[in-house]
């Protein structure tokens, strides 16, 4: 891109792109830069206007964000991008319903546009309104059979109600549309994330990651998958570090950079290894200061830094699973400190053996995608880690994940 602008410092399309990149990267005033120009240039066109809205978007600047989109919609009443930008001000939000009016708007203007429709669907499912947002996405695909964002996105709809079947048959169905999409793959992998079939989820995962290397994306959820399946930190470890390694040197968000040191924490956690975990649950609370669980962590492990091999204090450690209340008590309220609502209760196995379950609603809105196939991954692991070193001396462990109606949907 840099490349293009020597040969044509003002072509727009070219600035638009490199504002995309910038933004991309969280350089927002590089990226302010670039739409400023294009707005200099063409101060009656909506397109500077719609640059700076999409980099005020991912900035979280929603004032500014709509200010900007109101100038493009002023610009060109009949551009419909203007429209799509200020319905998704409204989405980030929680204003479904405006977003879904400005999508609406859109519609009206170019009816036979695929991602229009789309967005409409996306408004009606924030709503809830599942039966006419299913409506909004088939229409798309009759009007672009050959897209594969549409099917992801009817996908994913059916993800967050639970129909995990015909969630599969859309993925599938992008997938054969477009087989080299990383993508894609990914969200077929949350799919088995949210069944609970681990071992597919990491299959998956793993030929996304082969298609594009650099997304560190897949290597972070690759990671907690591997925790997920048994705490196999031998296996996560050095996926979080390429995940982190990839993150740095791309210049990626701090909440991502945190989700990867959190990661090579829980692999040293699960081995009880904390004096290893404490520079990363540093470094992830450093790089987000919301992610309680690294917080949580952090302030155990430093309680109990005179002692090796040691976890949390040894008071807490020594109690056997005949402790019963008392020890299920204090992992209630340790997961708790890192925002999961969980139960926790000793059952027994069918040769006798002593279980500890643990029932839990996650960190996401239950029954949401997000709960189902993506933030599920960071509760397993944080929650699998916190049972096995707060309850000691249990036979087994099952974890459970529930949607809101307290039903299992994860195993």
């Amino acid at each position: 891109l840099e490349s293009a602008q020597e040969l044509a410092p003002d072509d727009y399309v070219t600035l638009l792109f490199l504002a995309g990149v910038h933004s991309d990267r969280g350089e927002v005033e590089q990226a302010i830069a670039y739409c400023e120009r294009i707005v200099e240039q063409a101060p009656g066109s909506p397109d500077g206007h719609n640059c700076l809205g999409g980099v005020y978007l991912d900035a979280g600047r929603y004032a500014e964000a709509e200010a900007e989109r109101r100038s493009a919609i002023a610009a060109d009443p009949e551009d419909d991008t203007g429209y799509i930008g200020l319905g998704y001000v409204h989405y980030g939000q929680g204003e479904c319903q405006q977003a879904l009016t400005q999508f609406e708007k859109a519609v009206e203007i170019h009816p036979r546009t695929g991602g229009n429709h789309t967005a409409v669907g996306f408004a009606h499912a924030c709503l809830g309104q599942y039966e006419e947002a299913e409506a909004e996405y088939q229409r798309a695909i009759e009007l672009e059979p050959q897209e594969g964002d549409h099917h992801v996105l009817l996908g994913r709809m059916y993800l967050e109600t639970g129909d995990l079947n015909r969630a599969e048959r859309e993925f599938e169905k992008a997938i054969s549309l477009d087989p080299d999409n990383d993508q894609y793959v990914a969200w077929l992998a949350r799919l088995y994330t949210a069944r609970g079939d681990l071992d597919s989820a990491v299959a998956e995962y793993e030929r996304a990651s082969a298609m594009d290397p650099d997304d560190a994306s897949h290597d972070l959820a690759i990671g907690f998958a591997y925790l997920n399946s048994g705490g196999d930190a031998a296996q996560a470890e050095p996926r979080f570090r390429k995940a982190l390694d990839t993150y740095i040197e791309q210049g990626a968000t701090a909440r991502e950079m945190a989700q990867a040191s959190y990661g090579l924490a829980l692999s040293h956690l699960s081995r009880d290894d904390c004096s290893n975990a404490i520079p990363h649950l540093q470094e992830a609370v450093r790089l987000d200061a919301a992610l309680s669980a690294a917080r949580d962590y952090l302030l155990q492990c430093r309680h109990v830094a005179g002692f090796d091999g040691a976890t949390f204090p040894p008071e807490l450690a020594q109690r056997s699973q005949h402790a019963g209340r008392e020890s299920l008590e204090a992992l209630r309220q340790g997961l708790a400190a890192m925002g999961i609502e969980a139960q926790a209760e000793f059952q027994p196995g069918e040769g006798g053996e002593n279980v500890l379950v643990l029932a839990y609603a996650g960190i996401g809105q239950p029954g949401s995608a997000e709960f189902l196939a993506q933030q599920s991954l960071v509760s397993f692991a944080g929650s699998l880690v916190a049972a096995r070193t707060m309850v000691p001396g249990v036979d087994g462990l099952v974890v459970v994940s529930l949607n809101s109606d307290g039903n299992a949907v994860g195993l």
